[in-house]
């Protein structure tokens, strides 16, 4: 009975306590990601108006690379740093400099050889100017620092990110790109959204967390590598599958047929990001 009471009374305090909050920085997540979707969906509808049916496919090719190796570089290393807050909270300032400077190394790697993997798919002068550009932008996931407010639980800062990106993403897009625009354009517009969230991220941990500080602590870095490799890999396999396809219909036939796969696939992707948010909260 001293068991039972001691448990219902645990259960009691964590429902108390941490119930609203969980609800609350669900519902900012939920609401985040649902403008963010709102916003790429406002985006990607304008282009394939815009754009003929093979440059629209060329715009789905570069994304799928640089996804590709956004994940590459991401290496789990978020993940892996928000157990070790919780664990060493006192290394908070040597964790949220390790994440960036294990990103870069693998970027510094992965960047350059995205880009040259466009060279086997036979893509035209412009379309291999939109990877190049579309895989330099990977590189501002080293600056993703959303998992720092994560572990210190300001999910409702977290929130923002994702909408400031595909916001600014779809506000250059609108103004900038017409029937006549190069497709450089799209690729330059990525990068400056990049930048935005990359920046907003920045100062948020800045603000909410750690200050922000330039340190190589290699040794750290390292280990997040070795041991976010298998969370990598993970994530890794998941996005082979989802856009694998692009990447081999438009290496071996292009044409029209990678926008419309393309298109139909960024609505399922959509929806499943919904289903991550539950588990990042």
């Amino acid at each position: 009975m001293a068991l039972f009471a001691l448990l219902k009374g645990r259960i009691a305090h964590l429902v108390s306590d941490r119930g609203p909050k969980l609800l609350q920085d669900l519902a900012s997540l939920v609401t985040g990601q649902a403008a963010s979707m709102l916003l790429g969906f406002v985006a990607f509808a304008y282009l394939a108006r815009v754009l003929d049916p093979e440059a629209y496919g060329l715009v789905e090719y570069a994304i799928a690379v640089a996804a590709l190796a956004a994940i590459i570089i991401e290496c789990g290393a978020g993940n892996i740093a928000v157990r070790e807050l919780a664990k060493r909270p006192e290394d908070a300032r040597t964790l949220a400099t390790a994440v960036p400077l294990a990103r870069f190394m693998l970027a510094l790697i992965v960047v350059p050889l995205a880009a040259a993997s466009t060279l086997l798919a036979d893509l035209p002068p412009e379309g291999l100017v939109l990877v190049w550009l579309y895989a330099l932008s990977a590189t501002g996931v080293a600056l993703k620092q959303d998992w720092l407010l994560q572990g210190y639980e300001r999910m409702n800062q977290a929130a923002f990110a994702q909408p400031i990106r595909t916001g600014v993403f779809a506000l250059g897009i609108i103004l900038l790109v017409g029937s006549g625009s190069g497709l450089a354009v799209v690729g330059a517009i990525e990068i400056v959204s990049v930048l935005a969230v990359s920046t907003y991220l920045l100062w948020a941990q800045h603000r909410w967390t750690v200050p922000f500080r330039l340190a190589l602590p290699f040794r750290e870095a390292f280990y997040l590598i070795r041991e976010g490799a298998a969370v990598g890999l993970s994530n890794g396999l998941w996005a082979v599958m989802l856009y694998a396809p692009v990447i081999m219909l438009t290496s071996l036939v292009g044409g029209a047929g990678p926008a419309w796969l393309g298109a139909a696939q960024r609505l399922v992707i959509s929806m499943v990001t919904l289903s991550c948010i539950y588990h990042f909260n």
